[in-house]
């Protein structure tokens, strides 16, 4: 009988988990799936985790059961149920409390967003001054890595499109003007005139070489 209702339960946990997970899917956005749950209650949301929480009880009792009645009914079977019964408190504990550490984690990341603002646009360039501070180099500037210093700048930072996109026109901003004083420093005497294919192939032949034969010579001239 024990293990007639452990197998039926823990068919109808798995089945049951299997459809919650297909109709989950077919949820486009978020909003979707909360109206969801809100239309079904959260209470039913957990009857497939309890039905499988019941059925491996039952198993286990199955088992203890089986291995009393047929096999040892004497010390060794008292000392093995013992054992098992000291460990499962420890069990226990440890999924209870990891779903709890589970539930603050998400309330806490849920109250972060309620309490989330969007920054100024003078937090915003103040940011970018520190950043640009940081990095004496122009070139060493990289967007991506101003972008996550930004959301970090302040606590409960509200991310949005319309932030990213004003980030992005003070960084482009500032780039452009320093590439262009970096273009005006440079000189056109600072550059090296370009050498032919015939230098080239001379200095080539004689790197390798080591000398500048009369073959290689010639055969700079016929090319």
């Amino acid at each position: 009988m024990v293990g007639c209702v452990a197998n039926c339960t823990l068919w109808m946990a798995t089945l049951s988990s299997a459809f919650y997970a297909v109709v989950i899917q077919t949820c486009h956005s978020d909003s979707d799936c909360e109206f969801l749950v809100g239309l079904y209650g959260k209470n039913l949301m957990r009857v497939p985790m309890l039905l499988f929480v019941v059925g491996c009880v039952l198993l286990f009792l199955e088992f203890v059961l089986f291995f009393k009645i047929n096999i040892d009914a004497g010390l060794n079977c008292s000392i093995c149920l013992a054992a098992c019964l000291i460990l499962a408190p420890l069990f226990f504990h440890s999924m209870h409390k990891m779903g709890w550490v589970a539930a603050v984690v998400h309330g806490q990341r849920h109250a972060e967003q309620r309490r989330a603002v969007p920054l100024s646009s003078g937090d915003v360039l103040a940011c970018f001054q520190e950043y640009a501070s940081s990095q004496p180099n122009c070139l060493g500037l990289d967007f991506e890595e101003f972008y996550a210093t930004l959301i970090e700048y302040r606590r409960h930072t509200k991310v949005t499109s319309t932030l990213r996109k004003y980030a992005c026109q003070v960084f482009n901003a500032h780039v452009d003007e320093a590439l262009m004083l970096l273009g005006s420093q440079i000189k056109l005497g600072d550059v090296p005139p370009a050498r032919s294919s015939n230098d080239r192939l001379d200095v080539a032949v004689t790197e390798v070489v080591g000398i500048s034969s009369p073959l290689v010579t010639a055969s700079r001239d016929r090319l």
